[in-house]
């Protein structure tokens, strides 16, 4: 019933301010320092497709060989560039490396639920890649 009732929701809110999906945004999108919902449980990829969320176009299978595959510092600071061009916020009240964290698990929670460690990989790099390429 609630998933049913946000999509309702969030449908009538995009048509009436003509919202794009890309800009339907949970709270740890907007505040990952404070805010951990709606999860990694929320069905982002779902609500994707009934066109109301964002979300990457990536065959699962082929994806997840990245998991777990470190990146360099190179890939780390792409990944991050990424994220800040989608939206996750750049200024921080925590030290660097902690905030680094803090946006990769936000990230992970919508974008790579099956794996939430809030440690960059190569997953999570072309995962971002392709939320630009579909911006």
């Amino acid at each position: 019933k609630q998933i049913r009732s946000i999509s309702k929701l969030t449908k009538f809110l995009i048509k009436k301010y003509k919202i794009k999906s890309k800009f339907i945004l949970g709270h740890s999108d907007v505040s990952p320092e404070r805010k951990k919902d709606p999860g990694e449980k929320f069905p982002w990829k779902f609500l994707s497709k009934k066109k109301i969320a964002y979300w990457h176009n990536l065959n699962q299978k082929v994806l997840s060989k990245s998991r777990n595959l470190i990146v360099d510092k190179y890939e780390k600071k792409k990944f991050l560039k990424n994220i800040h061009k989608i939206g996750y916020s750049k200024n921080s009240k925590v030290n660097k490396s902690k905030y680094i964290k803090i946006l990769s698990t936000a990230f992970q929670r919508r974008f790579r639920q099956e794996l939430v460690n809030g440690i960059i990989d190569k997953e999570c790099l072309k995962i971002s890649e392709n939320l630009l390429k579909n911006d």
